[in-house]
């Protein structure tokens, strides 16, 4: 077991009340720790149960010095990570000081990426990301100095001295705080319309595996955090839990790591109509109408699954004609082919949009593969597998829109 976490089950147990019904063991593996099992775990077995008042959330502020301080709470993420701060690097009574310690120091999400690491993301849709979240944090970090820095001082200044406050409080402590957040924390519904993101000891130390047979949840009768196994784990294996169907671009960026094969990978398509487009109020009708109104502020999703039917009758309906706007009626025509002009229409426009988006990267499958293979830096790594990625889920796409068009131009080659 990794020194750091010897006696860290019992401490849960007797400091938290954590009931933990396995024999789990923190070791490291390829640079990574993980969470294994000495005993096998049968299936619908029980391995946690944590007690609400354990978990570290926005009620836990309230037992705090920090609960008086005008405008924390109006940012979920920003109050917990100021709360985090005060935790870690100020308590010296922090209930949960023995979990905080065992939390990692380092983080590899986007937050950690120099300007050469995001230079690599070009053509990714993360290239954006990144440089826009690094810049608010900054300037979320200067607001924060502005509203909440003042009255913290002022909250914890017969405990602690000023330098000490300010030690703690810094853009890297905020950009740490962040990350655990990010990575570590879950939501949890502790009643019908009610969503709290809560630090769940113990728990946070599994790592993720998409096809985990996991179940956690709050348990009402409880009033308590478990975790449930649906699955057998053989002794001396690594345990994992499921995060949800989180695409690689997800993973990068808040939990700083990517999944070489990932099922649920996806790369995002952004296709909103102009204002400007003829008759564009009697189209947004029929995409109202078909359910999909909100892809004009959402992107759709290519995935490996095949060709986004649902983009396909948004696309068709944006290319509609005078004649067959008067036509067509009901909220469900879209999702087949209207006319053989439009289908043409609609896929060529989107193979070519498909092809620009794979030009934008300065480098090919080929080429990526075998930068794989020249043992990269971790950051070039995830980078490269997430491209990658992105890469072959474009090319599959368009390969299967040119398989859809073939048959339309032969008949349109016949009909002239």
């Amino acid at each position: 077991m990794d020194e750091v976490f010897v006696g860290y089950n019992a401490w849960a147990s007797e400091a938290l009340d954590i009931a933990v019904g396995a024999d789990l063991v923190y070791e490291e593996l390829d640079g990574d720790r993980g969470v294994f099992v000495s005993e096998a775990i049968k299936a619908h077995t029980a391995i946690l149960s944590v007690p609400f008042e354990s978990l570290l959330n926005l009620y836990s502020i309230a037992q705090s010095p920090l609960r008086e301080i005008p405008h924390l709470h109006e940012r979920e993420d920003d109050c917990l990570a100021w709360f985090l701060m005060y935790e870690t690097f100020l308590n010296p009574n922090s209930k949960w000081a023995r979990h905080l310690q065992v939390l990692p120091k380092d983080f590899h999400n986007i937050l950690y990426f120099a300007d050469d690491d995001i230079a690599l993301l070009q053509g990714s849709n993360v290239y954006y990301v990144a440089r826009q979240l690094q810049q608010q944090v900054v300037s979320d970090f200067d607001e924060l100095k502005v509203t909440i820095l003042p009255e913290t001082l002022r909250a914890l200044a017969d405990d602690f001295s000023s330098d000490a406050i300010l030690a703690a409080f810094t853009l890297e402590n905020y950009k740490w705080a962040l990350s655990v957040i990010w990575s570590r924390f879950v939501s949890v519904a502790t009643s019908t319309d009610s969503m709290v993101k809560c630090m769940v000891p113990v728990f946070d130390m599994f790592n993720h595996d998409p096809s985990a047979q996991m179940a956690h949840g709050f348990d009402p009768r409880t009033q308590a955090f478990v975790l449930q196994s649906h699955q057998y784990w053989a002794p001396g294996t690594q345990v994992f839990i499921n995060y949800g169907a989180l695409p690689n671009h997800k993973l990068l960026t808040l939990y700083g790591f990517v999944l070489a094969k990932n099922p649920y990978d996806t790369v995002e398509l952004w296709a909103p109509m102009s204002e400007d487009a003829p008759y564009y109020a009697r189209k947004m009708a029929f995409i109202s109408a078909h359910g999909l109104a909100q892809h004009s502020r959402q992107p759709f999703d290519l995935t490996t699954l095949g060709v986004n039917e649902e983009l396909l009758a948004y696309l068709r309906i944006q290319r509609m004609d005078v004649a067959e706007l008067s036509s067509f009626e009901g909220s469900s025509f879209a999702y087949e082919p209207l006319s053989d002009d439009n289908e043409k229409s609609t896929l060529t426009a989107l193979i070519y949009a498909l092809q620009q988006m794979l030009a934008r990267y300065p480098t090919s499958i080929e080429e990526d593969e075998a930068l794989l293979g020249q043992t990269p830096t971790e950051h070039e790594r995830m980078v490269i597998t997430l491209r990658l990625s992105d890469k072959k889920i474009l090319t599959q796409h368009i390969e299967w829109l040119q398989e859809k068009l073939i048959p339309v131009l032969a008949r349109l080659t016949e009909q002239d």
